[in-house]
């Protein structure tokens, strides 16, 4: 068997969608950041709950089911 070493540009989807959440403020919506993801299990576990008005600006990117973070 022969294994072929790739680099992660050729296995993953490079588009991201964006949303701007100030445009819907009473929205709510999980928000990811670092400390929602376990290092050990590779999960995330602790989203927050946030309303669009109070989102960080760095709260833009959508993530979806499967996508790699």
């Amino acid at each position: 068997m022969t294994m072929v070493l790739r680099t992660l540009r050729e296995l993953c989807e490079l588009s991201v969608a964006s949303v701007n959440l100030k445009q819907k403020p009473d929205v709510e919506f999980s928000y990811i950041d670092i400390s929602a993801v376990d290092n050990m299990r590779k999960r995330i576990t602790l989203p927050q709950r946030v309303l669009g008005r109070n989102a960080s600006v760095r709260a833009r990117q959508v993530v979806c089911e499967n996508d790699v973070i």
